[in-house]
C-alpha cells in the first residue's frame, strides 16, 4: 500500500522547493524569509498569535517570551 501525502504536507514541500531549501534548521529566519516577523512578547493567556497584513504576504508572529522549552517555542512559531 502506498501512502499519499496530505495537503498540508504537499504545501510545505512546495514551499521548501520554492525557497530552494530542503529543511528548516532555524524557524525564525525561515519565518522572516516568507514575510513573517517573529517577536517575543509578554503574553499571558496564550503562547502565540499570527497577525496578517490584509492583501499582502506579510505579517507578524507574537510568541510568549517566557516559554521555557525551546521545542515548545519552535512549535508555537511553526504553528502560527
Amino acid at each position: 500500500m502506498t501512502q499519499t501525502k496530505s495537503e498540508p504536507e504537499e504545501y510545505a514541500r512546495c514551499l521548501l522547493r520554492q525557497l530552494a531549501t530542503e529543511r528548516v534548521s532555524d524557524i525564525t529566519p525561515f519565518a522572516e524569509k516568507i514575510g513573517l516577523r517573529v517577536r517575543e512578547v509578554p503574553l499571558k493567556s496564550f503562547d502565540g498569535a499570527l497577525a496578517r497584513i490584509p492583501n499582502q504576504l506579510k505579517g507578524r508572529i507574537a510568541v510568549r517570551i517566557n516559554i521555557r522549552e525551546p521545542g515548545r517555542k519552535v512549535f508555537t512559531i511553526a504553528h502560527e
